[in-house]
């Protein structure tokens, strides 16, 4: 019965198991009260659980938390010390656990949607698992949370996403989404018998955006670019320039631009490296900005550790400024598709310039990263974008910007 100090960073690394299963102990909760445990199988699965003796009880007994990486240490330790203060005033973790099982709540629910998302090999984005605990915690849990998962109807569920509807219509409908699939675990578990939203429509009608800037348009807006600060003004020109995703340029590192003038993007939307070719006027805006302590080529500008974000003033002012309206950061980068396709870029070529998905067979076999047509491609744009807004030169194409300002 190995005993390790899992507060140390470094334990995860060193802990491995070899032929048969390996438990080791957390020196950081003493024996007294119970035992935090990792238990270490030779396929390398880690699973925690906590080693206790009921009141009254003879036997040492476990019980099982859930597996690392998705429960780190320090909720591990907060579970375990929890779980032990009921031992000591005289309850049984398997009791209660039993209970639930006869009548899970929507708590329970919650935790089982967790436990299929740690065992489903196709592992969402970190952006896309904050967001659906963001909404979880907000419009589900305080309202639903602590109910039998069979006493919860469809009436309810949509009386909470009506609420959300009232104030943003596509909020509503990405929660009736999660909602969805957080039902499924009741549906396997023989919880429910019926899905309670098989008869609930989205609340908002969703038509697909077609806003994309003209070439008067791309000038007034690009000129107007100048009154933001360095950040919001250099990210919307990229995305003009590359048609990258925001949230992606946002997040771009000073150490993903190689010296092969290739952004090598990583933890992608799509959930693939992807390689974008910087153009000449991209690597302007770029090198003209201050490299200073942060990673982040866009970074914060309010003391925050992290980078730049969006902001939807900013977008506003530079829509009143150049008197154009109606476009989003995301039309930036329709129009950037838009621009590859009247230059003569192929489709798919395009497609993978700002990195859409590639569907079916094409997605499974070719893999071929298409480097070189993607630099011709948006060598391409940068010269079309530089023609539109009446910047170019024999010897290529040159973007005069003002050096940032921080």
């Amino acid at each position: 019965m190995p005993s390790v100090d899992f507060s140390d960073k470094n334990t995860m690394r060193m802990l491995h198991a070899d032929n048969k299963s390996v438990e080791y102990y957390d020196t950081n909760i003493t024996p007294t009260t119970g035992q935090l445990g990792l238990r270490i199988s030779p396929k390398d699965k880690r699973t925690w659980f906590i080693c206790y003796r009921l009141i009254g009880g003879q036997h040492k007994q476990k019980f099982t938390l859930s597996t690392y990486p998705r429960l780190k240490y320090k909720a591990a330790k907060g579970q375990a010390l929890s779980l032990l203060q009921n031992v000591s005033d005289g309850g049984d973790p398997k009791a209660k656990k039993r209970s639930q099982l006869k009548n899970p709540t929507m708590n329970d629910l919650w935790d089982a949607y967790q436990d299929a998302l740690a065992l489903n090999p196709l592992k969402k984005k970190p952006a896309t698992l904050k967001e659906e605990n963001r909404k979880w915690t907000v419009d589900i849990e305080p309202h639903i949370g602590k109910m039998k998962v069979s006493d919860v109807t469809p009436v309810l569920l949509a009386d909470v996403i009506d609420k959300l509807a009232e104030k943003s219509p596509i909020s509503a409908n990405r929660l009736r989404s999660l909602l969805k699939i957080i039902f499924k675990p009741a549906l396997r578990k023989g919880w429910i018998v019926n899905h309670p939203l098989d008869y609930i429509d989205k609340p908002a009608q969703e038509v697909p955006r077609q806003r994309v800037l003209t070439d008067k348009e791309i000038i007034a807006v690009w000129n107007a670019l100048d009154i933001l600060s360095p950040n919001p003004r250099d990210m919307m020109k990229i995305q003009l320039l590359t048609g990258q995703r925001s949230g992606e340029i946002q997040r771009m590192c000073w150490e993903d631009i190689g010296d092969d003038d290739v952004w090598h993007m990583k933890n992608t939307k799509t959930g693939n490296d992807h390689l974008v070719p910087l153009s000449d006027p991209v690597l302007l805006i770029i090198k003209n900005r201050t490299q200073g302590k942060s990673d982040y080529v866009f970074a914060s500008n309010y003391g925050k550790v992290g980078h730049a974000r969006n902001n939807v003033k900013d977008r506003r002012a530079v829509q009143a400024e150049s008197g154009t309206s109606g476009w989003s950061a995301h039309d930036l980068r329709r129009t950037a598709r838009t621009l590859m396709s009247r230059i003569g870029v192929k489709k798919h070529i395009a497609e993978r310039v700002i990195n859409h998905s590639q569907g079916g067979i094409v997605g499974v076999y070719d893999l071929h990263d298409y480097l070189q047509e993607k630099r011709q491609a948006l060598d391409k744009l940068g010269r079309e974008v530089s023609r539109i807004i009446g910047i170019e030169s024999d010897a290529g194409v040159i973007i005069p910007l003002q050096r940032a300002r921080g």
